[in-house]
């Protein structure tokens, strides 16, 4: 069995659209406590995210999704493709 590695776990949680802004230290505490029960690098990522998912689902609200989509429409019609990626990205 390889070593996970808690860089290569805490580099594909940060990515992560939806935990992407939780602090470093909480990911890296939680990271470290799940690497310890996990067979291998994408089941740590795994778990680390069900963790996160436990402690931050609750407080996360669903994202307003008419207001988006008009958003990504003003973007569209203003032919900057730019702000197009930017309203997708928010999103």
């Amino acid at each position: 069995m390889s070593e996970i590695r808690l860089d290569d776990v805490l580099a594909r949680v940060a990515v992560s659209r939806r935990y992407r802004h939780v602090s470093d230290e909480v990911v890296r505490r939680l990271a470290t406590e799940e690497i310890v029960k996990s067979h291998n690098l994408a089941d740590a990522e795994k778990r680390t995210k069900r963790r996160l998912h436990q402690i931050f689902g609750a407080y996360t609200g669903q994202p307003d999704y008419p207001q988006r989509l008009l958003a990504l429409a003003r973007a569209i019609d203003g032919g900057d493709a730019e702000s197009v990626r930017e309203v997708c990205r928010l999103a």
